[in-house]
């Protein structure tokens, strides 16, 4: 009996199809998930250069330094 049991062959083909849908919308939420936690992170760290570059530019620091310190270019310092 458990032979049967475990055997796919008298498993009706609907709740196979069902068993793989329930896992492969589990694993593209999981992935989702990641990527939206890498687009945030990016997005964070983004914010925190543009930030950082203020300062330095109220401070009165040059362009040039502040490009280099931040990772921004020079026209995306001017435009702050």
């Amino acid at each position: 009996m458990k032979e049967l049991r475990d055997s796919k062959k008298w498993v009706p083909r609907y709740k196979e199809e069902e068993k793989i849908r329930k896992e492969a919308l589990k694993i593209g939420k999981t992935e989702g998930r990641k990527e939206g936690r890498k687009e945030g992170k990016k997005a964070g760290r983004e914010q925190e250069r543009i930030k950082i570059a203020k300062k330095l530019k109220k401070n009165g620091i040059d362009t040039d330094v502040i490009a280099i310190s931040s990772g921004l270019s020079k026209d995306e310092i001017d435009e702050l």
